[in-house]
């Protein structure tokens, strides 16, 4: 099956996938244009959110090779500020103005 034709690539990236004397590592008889970072990046900008969000997550998902734990230092910058806030509860922000705050900065961002 030519990429192009293929259900599961995103219709934004599809133009990417021409044929050509090169072949797909996972598929021999699948063949791919090479494209650079930069052209993929311009094409995930142009995609819908839903679209873009969900092929970002699928990416992630396949190559994300990350390591989710917790480093003793984090662990105990963690606890220092625990203790810190239950020492002083006056100082902190109320949770719902955290996120106002958060949600303002992103609206300002588009």
């Amino acid at each position: 099956m030519n990429v192009e034709e293929s259900a599961s690539t995103p219709t934004g990236l599809r133009r990417f996938a021409r044929t050509e004397k090169r072949s797909c590592a996972g598929n021999p008889k699948e063949q791919i244009n090479p494209v650079s970072r930069t052209e993929i990046l311009e094409e995930l900008r142009r995609m819908p959110e839903a679209e873009r969000r969900e092929l970002v997550e699928t990416i992630d998902l396949e190559f994300g090779d990350f390591n989710d734990e917790l480093t003793p230092e984090q662990i105990a910058e963690l606890d220092r500020r625990a203790e810190d806030a239950l020492k002083h509860p006056g100082r902190g922000k109320p949770v719902d103005q955290v996120f106002a705050e958060i949600e303002e900065r992103l609206r300002a961002r588009k």
